[in-house]
């Protein structure tokens, strides 16, 4: 079978549930050849439906972090 790239999504970005999710799932997958947990995490942010109603892509929605917010922009995501 072809190699298996896992991405997480919608991260809650100050919940210890979600930070002990992800270390489990990188856990699990970390010994099994072709699957790969990758590294970028996608925050469960507004910007995303928004920037899907609006027909664009996140990162030109978002390029700023909000001021007070924890997670990253939109577009740091994607870099």
């Amino acid at each position: 079978p072809p190699p298996l790239h896992l991405l997480i999504n919608r991260v809650h970005p100050v919940s210890a549930n979600a930070r002990l999710i992800q270390q489990a799932l990188r856990d699990l997958f970390q010994g099994h050849t072709g699957i790969r947990v990758l590294a970028t995490d996608v925050p469960a942010i507004e910007a995303y439906p928004r920037a899907a109603t609006r027909g664009l892509p996140v990162h030109r929605v978002e390029y700023r972090q909000p001021v007070g917010r924890v997670a990253p922009a939109a577009l740091a995501t994607m870099r």
